[in-house]
This record gives C-alpha cells, structure tokens and sequence, in this order.
C-alpha cells in the first residue's frame, strides 16, 4: 500500500453532486479503491455522506449501502471519533469550523500525515505540521 491520507467529506460530496473538479476528487477516491493510497476517513464522515444522501433522495437502505459501501468496495478504513478528538477539536481556536478540526485531529491522533480537502483555506493555520492538499494537488505527487 501507499502514503496514507485522510479523506475529508467534501470530496465524496464533489463527486456525488459532481461540483466543479469532481473528476479529479473521483480519480484521488480511485486510488484508494486500487490500494495505491491507504485511504481514511473520519468516523464523522460516515454520519454525513449517510446524511447527505438521504437529503438527496436517497431511502434509508440506499443511504446505508453508499456508506458502507466506502469501507466494502471503496478501500478507505474508518478512523475511530472519540471523545479526545472532540476535546481537541473543541479547544482548537485555529480552526473557523468545528468539522475541519475534528478531521485535523483524527489525521494526527492517527499518525496521517496528509488531507486531501477542497477546503485547503480552512487548514491554513496547520499546513506546518500535515500536508493538506486539493485533490489536484494530490494526483500530481509522487507515490512513494
């Protein structure tokens, strides 16, 4: 397997409502589902791309199977939320949204060294301590 990287919940939402780069966020989902990437998503992330299909139209069975489906046939690994990571994410003023500090924080409490978000404006008062990237950014690096 390759360099492990957190997934944040906006590049599913890119591909799902195939936003504006929702190609190149699906080719980076891509490497993970090859097992070029160690693909990993924050328990959170679960809990709103189940939301965000069921807003979309989607029944409960639908909305459940696309969840899961990440782990079955998507290759990312769920990355446990607890309370730690909320304590942090609520103590950290460095973040405008409580969502992009509890993705920091389960990256570094899990030893991930890379996000890739299409926020990367919102990580800016980390970007010393882990690689954030766009997923442009992220097909472009090298795989180790």
């Amino acid at each position: 397997m390759g360099t492990p990287a957190l997934f944040d919940v906006n590049i599913f939402e890119d591909v799902a409502r195939q936003r504006q780069g929702w190609e190149s966020s699906l080719n980076a989902l891509a490497l993970v589902e090859e097992g070029d990437v160690d693909g990993y998503i924050s328990a959170w992330t679960v809990a709103v791309i189940y939301y965000f299909r069921r807003r979309l139209g989607a029944s409960e069975q639908e909305a459940r199977e696309r969840a899961k489906a990440l782990t079955t046939e998507g290759g990312f690994r769920i990355l446990a939320l607890d309370a730690e990571i909320i304590d942090q994410a609520l103590a950290d003023g460095r973040f405008s949204g409580f969502e992009d500090a509890i993705q920091f924080h389960t990256a570094e409490q899990n030893g991930v060294n890379t996000i890739v978000t299409r926020n990367v404006k919102h990580f800016g008062k980390v970007k010393d301590e882990i690689a954030v990237l766009t997923p442009e950014e992220f097909l472009t690096r090298e795989i180790p």
